[in-house]
């Protein structure tokens, strides 16, 4: 091409530089990887400019036919959806004097650039209506503010969190969500954090938790661990008017909720820092009987020590146990003691068997002696395979009784079981979040790090996952919903050990982020419009809620609202 460069340039200036179509070709059939429009679109044949497409105008309906019933029809509409292609160029020059001098391959190297500028080019105007050509309708953003069909939510301060926030709330809505779209720029906000700090962590935990899977499980009452503990710090607490529950699990997740449900209001409110709509919440529980079902054996539950310990001491609740359960063979006792946490786990829940029996003898009482008001049945080799409902609410839970073996592997024995229940809670797993710009790992569910070492990664696995300078993930973003606290702190060391030994390695001694200002962050924070709070200001809100709590005579009471917390840290 011409050295002289133009912002305007004709097709007959180009002459003979125009690429040629098996490459024009090559570029269209790569574009949809640079296209988060292109990746979800279908693609329709136009033979002109214009084209007009029937489309469905709402989702067809479903229905479940009897034997020998009839087949409805679904009530949809179809609309009129006017097509016009627009045409789209990218022209880059290049010098004579660069092709004379260039030591690689240049259309290589150019070839990527075009399809990912034009992959923007279509994102930013079909989805937020960037630079849109003026036959084209409403772009996605819009079209969506229209119809009332978006969701607005966030704090600002934490993009990951924020987004598996709206996400969940559009699950919880019936909507599947298959991919994030953001307004340009905003995957790139990690890249700048990498301008300001020598190394960034990702430690985003989970958001959000795995569907049960079962027959009936879209019953008004079945209620997810997230929710529910969620719940335990606003002011929506699911419907506690069942007086029968279960909780399905084998961790701590469960053991959590089945603790909360079964705990008393004036007891929660004693011993720890909740608000009054909380407390208000968990006094109106009308649970009194609660069952925990396990899938596997004594030996394979996950539970930390302390946690039995909790459930092990509270107010009005007797603990029964099914003394089968506990019959374990040489071999199971033998694989759980070569764990130390295992062995532990093992031994308390053998010290519970015991309580739960001494509560039965001495009448039906709780830890201390006192009546029990409340029953918890602990059930395992229990794998509930159904839940059973009527008009809509679940009326039943179907267990199966199953066998493990020492190695872990579960056996299902065909015997089966009902019990009635007005609520089901499931703890079976979380999925740690997603972060904007980082590959996910979807089958081991955490954010890529091929290596399993912490370091990101471009991709979850392959020979195409290459090491992302200075980006670390920790915690369950690093090896998925998996491990305690003890497993943290081990990540911790590993990964602060890999972070010393790249820095180690790296131009100015690790001393990297172009910007050394100490106050740099605080002026990136301040350009998008963030107000930390700071250690000073996390005192005050510490001491606000301490004096709320002196007055009822309690150590703390929580501030919920952030609003308000915002307010007392940066008074």
């Amino acid at each position: 091409m011409a050295d002289n460069f133009s912002s305007q340039i004709l097709r007959g200036d180009l002459g003979g530089a125009l690429i040629p179509d098996e490459i024009s070709q090559e570029i269209i059939q790569t574009l949809p990887q640079s296209s988060v429009l292109l990746t979800r679109a279908r693609r329709v044949p136009m033979s002109s400019k214009k084209k007009t497409q029937p489309v469905l105008a709402s989702l067809p309906e479903a229905y479940w036919v009897s034997e020998g019933g009839l087949k409805q029809t679904s009530k949809t509409g179809w609309e009129d959806v006017q097509i016009t292609a627009e045409e789209l160029a990218v022209i880059v020059p290049i010098p004579d004097s660069v092709v004379d001098d260039a030591k690689i391959n240049l259309w290589d190297t150019v070839k990527p650039l075009i399809a990912e500028a034009m992959g923007k080019k279509i994102d930013q105007a079909g989805i937020f209506g960037v630079d849109k050509p003026s036959t084209w309708g409403n772009d996605i953003l819009a079209g969506a503010t229209a119809a009332g069909t978006n969701v607005a939510s966030g704090t600002g301060v934490d993009l990951a969190d924020d987004i598996a926030m709206i996400g969940q709330k559009l699950s919880e809505k019936g909507f599947a969500v298959n991919g994030f779209a953001s307004q340009p720029g905003l995957n790139w906000q990690l890249a700048r954090l990498r301008d300001e700090f020598d190394a960034v962590y990702l430690a985003i935990g989970a958001h959000s938790d795995k569907k049960l899977g079962l027959p009936g499980e879209a019953a008004l009452g079945v209620e997810s661990a997230v929710k529910m503990l969620r719940a335990i710090g606003d002011d929506e607490l699911p419907d506690l008017s069942g007086q029968r529950v279960c909780v399905i699990g084998g961790g701590n997740v469960a053991m959590d909720v089945a603790r909360e449900l079964m705990r008393n209001a004036d007891d929660l409110k004693e011993r720890t820092d909740i608000p009054d709509n909380v407390y208000e919440g968990i006094k109106a529980n009308k649970a009194k009987t609660l069952h925990l079902f396990i899938r596997r054996g004594v030996a394979q539950a996950k539970f930390s020590v302390q946690e039995l310990r909790e459930m092990e001491k509270l107010p009005g609740v007797q603990l029964i146990i099914n003394e089968d359960d506990f019959d374990l063979d040489d071999d199971t006792i033998e694989e759980a003691g070569k764990d130390k946490l295992t062995r532990q786990m093992v031994e308390e829940l053998f010290a519970i068997r015991e309580m739960a029996e001494d509560m039965e003898d001495d009448g039906d009482t709780d830890f201390e002696g006192n009546p029990a008001d409340r029953k918890y049945y602990i059930h395992f080799n229990s794998a509930p395979v159904e839940v059973l409902g009527a008009d809509g609410k679940v009326k039943a839970i179907r267990v199966e009784k199953t066998t493990t073996s020492a190695d872990g592997k579960m056996t299902r024995t065909g015997e089966f079981e009902e019990y009635p229940v007005q609520a089901v809670y499931h703890a079976i797993g979380y999925k740690p979040a997603s972060a904007p710009g980082i590959a996910y790992d979807d089958r081991r569910a955490h954010l890529a790090n091929a290596n399993g070492d912490g370091r990101i990664t471009t991709e979850a696995s392959g020979e195409g996952a290459q090491v992302r300078e200075r980006l670390y993930a920790t915690g369950w973003a690093k090896r998925g919903p998996v491990g305690l606290i003890g497993s943290t702190k081990s990540d911790a060391l590993l990964i602060v050990t890999n972070m010393l030994e790249d820095l180690s390695k790296a131009a100015e001694g690790g001393r990297v982020a172009a910007d050394r200002d100490p106050e740099s962050i605080d002026r990136l924070l301040a350009s998008r419009g963030v107000k930390p709070i700071d250690f000073a200001g996390w005192k005050k809100v510490d001491a606000f809620e301490r004096a709320e709590g002196a007055k009822e005579g309690r150590e703390h009471k929580k501030v919920i609202d952030p609003e308000q917390m915002r307010a007392l840290a940066h008074a």
